[in-house]
């Protein structure tokens, strides 16, 4: 047996891709030698832009070769104005005949002319003549849709107007059409003021001919048959009617088809998954197809969108096409290639080179929120994966051109973000017992000098040996790559607009706690870890429990945050962290409705006082002699003391003397600013105009804005220490205009409470 330890090679190529691209015309190319997997997931396709540009899908145009268009499920699409004219009475009614698809569809959901959309119940059709019945056009606009059958009639209303130019014989068989006769009547004109509608829609349920084996009394018996054909948004069945279409399709016989797969493909896309809000539990298609393929499109191209909408695959083997959702098949206990099938050593690539790897994905679908048109979708990361890149960010773009929902196209990216982490790629020498295996197939491999025991890969492709036996393409697959996203794996977007990101992206903090201080509320919590995977905290408060009502209050990289409130005002809290990139975690507490919550308190700052140095005893006092206090202020951060102008001045804190003849003021006499730590001597200065002697009068008390605080002691009888302990912040601030940073200051007054 040959040695199976080979080459540890660099960047080998898996895909040995031979895909057709005009149907049965080319059928002969399809050897054995070319065998292959057409692989939504692969690379090289989805980095193809697939998208569908809004200028030919849904844009009415003017031309004489505009191509056919395919809808499968439902969409807004526009077309080629096939006929336009003024007749009636004065030449005031026009018409336009706009053809839409080249096939029959199902049914019709809205008509949008421009921007205002017109219900299928609110057009009188046909007793009126298709006469829209209400909004902006009522009365003044007829739109009449025809679905596009093979023994459709012509126009009854055009071909009245405009018998010569539009006769009988114009029945557009085959085509999907409408007809709009836009009139000008008395009360019209505003209506009519910018001119008649410059683009005109139709939100339309598309190809309603679409086989479904599962129907059938056995899958592929009676394709044919009307009786198992319906409408369907099912992209497995979407995409075998596409192949076997020989009108606008590939033209393949339904022989050519592996309809068992078919019906199994189908079944995983109607499986139901879970998807956000969790309350009331809400559920979902796992894959749908909605979207629009143009003829004018290669047979790749179209099948490559086709696949997008169900990240699937699709395979060419043993003379028939075989379709393939995304999901996990588990390989057979049969599946499993070990040493007895190689011929030579394995060629392995461990890990995808650098420039090849990605942990974000991100990409556009159609938005029916955005009429109908490309939107990006809420990207979709994982943090691991972030890590194991050094911690940065490595983007993969994706176009979803026949997918219509936000959570489907983040299911689908989350798929082709973990298939990412399956790195090992491998090209296996095997001999002629290879050929059991099946180009798509999930098998096993067991190869002790790597110690694969059972581990599964994907056959991606095979070709024959240059002298002897085949070699096999492989790609690493795991299980866990096609689980099913929980509820908190997608990113949700509210009803406020707020987006908020998925568990996984973003740690979220914890243990929130709040409680009520002097001058606001107290919160503290855990920061989020890894570091790195978030910037700052996010505070919200409001004035109830619910997040509805919540408004931001700050930011926070510490783990606690001030909130300055006035006394007895109650709030509400949540908070969530926020990375470089803007995306949030799940909040704390993680509901709409908060049990974090505290109410502020009245506010007291005690004002350490040295012991006074006046001392005047004389009744004859000059009314220059001064009072002098130090006051002790402990800063934890910037704060900026104001010189209050001097005596009389307006800043200054009144001191009420009982008798007339007697003034004094409290006033700062100098500037001061603190910044940082510590403890400052701010010097306030009482001045009077006369003094009474100690029990020779009544002594003057302190009032601020009103509010009495304390009678000033007689001198030389009083220490200072409790000259004033009711001080408020904003009384302090009116003394010495102390203008604290909102919210995040907090500042010790000596022996007093913090604020």
């Amino acid at each position: 047996m040959p040695s199976v330890v080979g080459a540890i090679v660099k960047g080998i190529e898996l895909l040995a891709i031979a895909f057709v691209t005009a149907g049965p015309v080319v059928k002969s190319l399809l050897t054995v030698a070319g065998l292959f997997v057409l692989d939504f997931a692969t690379r090289k396709l989805l980095q193809r832009d697939i998208g569908t540009s809004p200028s030919t899908r849904d844009v009415m145009v003017r031309g004489t070769t505009e191509p056919r268009k395919i809808l499968y499920g439902q969409d807004a699409v526009s077309g080629p104005i096939v006929y336009i004219n003024a007749g009636g009475t004065d030449n005031k009614e026009l018409a336009m005949v706009v053809a839409l698809t080249g096939h029959e569809c199902d049914s019709v959901v809205s008509v949008m002319l421009d921007n205002d959309e017109i219900l299928a119940a609110d057009i009188d059709w046909p007793s009126s003549g298709g006469l829209v019945t209400a909004g902006k056009y009522t009365d003044v606009a007829r739109l009449r849709t025809h679905l596009g059958t093979d023994g459709q009639a012509v126009d009854g209303y055009i071909n009245t107007l405009f018998s010569t130019d539009w006769t009988t014989n114009h029945r557009l068989r085959g085509i999907c059409y409408i007809a709009c006769v836009f009139e000008l009547v008395d009360g019209s004109e505003d209506v009519w003021e910018g001119g008649p509608p410059s683009n005109i829609r139709v939100l339309l349920k598309g190809k309603n001919d679409v086989y479904d084996p599962r129907l059938d009394a056995s899958p592929g018996a009676n394709p044919d048959n009307a009786t198992y054909q319906a409408w369907t948004d099912n992209p497995a069945l979407c995409l075998a009617d596409y192949l076997t279409d020989t009108k606008n399709g590939a033209g393949w016989a339904h022989s050519k088809i592996d309809y068992d797969m078919v019906d199994a493909a189908a079944d995983v896309c109607d499986e139901l998954v879970s998807i956000p809000p969790s309350s009331p539990a809400t559920t979902q298609k796992r894959y749908t197809c909605n979207g629009v393929l143009f003829t004018s499109d290669n047979h790749r191209e179209n099948i490559s969108k086709l696949l997008s909408s169900m990240a699937g695959r699709i395979t060419y083997r043993q003379g028939k096409w075989r379709i393939q959702a995304g999901d996990w098949d588990a390989p057979d206990v049969s599946d499993t290639l070990d040493e007895n099938d190689l011929r030579g050593p394995l060629q392995v690539q461990p890990k995808v080179p650098a420039n090849d790897r990605y942990n974000t994905v991100r990409g556009r679908y159609i938005d029916p929120d955005r009429s109908y048109q490309l939107s990006e979708f809420l990207e979709v990361t994982n943090a691991t994966y972030v890590s194991r890149d050094n911690g940065e960010t490595l983007y993969r773009d994706i176009e979803l051109p026949m997918t219509n929902d936000e959570y489907m196209a983040q299911r689908i990216a989350m798929l082709v973000l973990d298939q990412s982490d399956q790195m090992a790629k491998v090209i296996a020498p095997c001999n002629y017992r290879a050929v059991r295996f099946a180009v798509g197939q999930t098998i096993t491999v067991d190869v002790d000098d790597f110690t694969w025991s059972a581990k599964t890969f994907r056959v991606m492709g095979w070709r024959f040996g240059e002298t002897e036996g085949v070699d096999l393409i492989l790609r690493e697959d795991n299980s866990t790559v096609y689980a099913d996203p929980l509820v908190g794996d997608y990113g949700v977007r509210t009803a406020a607009g707020d987006i908020v990101f998925p568990d996984s992206g973003v740690p979220a903090p914890s243990s929130l706690s709040c409680s009520g201080e002097p001058g606001g509320n107290l919160l503290t919590w855990t920061n989020p870890t890894p570091a790195g995977t978030w910037n700052f905290v996010e505070v919200y408060a409001s004035t109830d429990d619910q997040w509805a009502n919540a408004v931001w209050v700050g930011n926070s990289i510490s783990g606690e945050f001030f909130h300055r409130l006035g006394p007895n005002e109650l709030r509400y809290y949540w908070v969530r962290a926020v990375n470089q990139y803007g995306q949030l975690s799940i909040r704390d507490p993680d509901s709409d409705t908060s049990t974090c919550s505290a109410t502020a308190e009245e506010s007291k700052t005690t004002i350490g006082l040295t012991d006074p140095t006046f001392d005047k005893t004389d009744a004859t006092a000059s009314p220059d002699d001064e009072t002098y206090w130090d006051l002790s202020v402990t800063a934890g951060a910037s704060a900026d003391f104001t010189n209050n102008g001097g005596e009389n001045n307006s800043n200054a804190v009144n001191l009420s003397c009982p008798d007339a003849d007697e003034q004094a003021w409290l006033f700062t006499t100098d500037r001061v600013v603190i910044s940082g730590s510590g403890t400052f001597q701010i010097r306030l200065r009482y001045r009077i105009n006369s003094w009474q002697a100690a029990g020779n009068g009544n002594k003057p008390s302190i009032y601020v804005g009103g509010r009495y605080y304390a009678d000033l002691a007689a001198a030389g009888s009083d220490t200072g220490t409790t000259l004033m302990t009711r001080l408020t912040t904003e009384d302090l601030q009116g003394i010495a205009g102390l203008r604290p940073a909102r919210g995040t200051m907090r500042t010790s007054i000596s022996r007093g409470k913090t604020w």
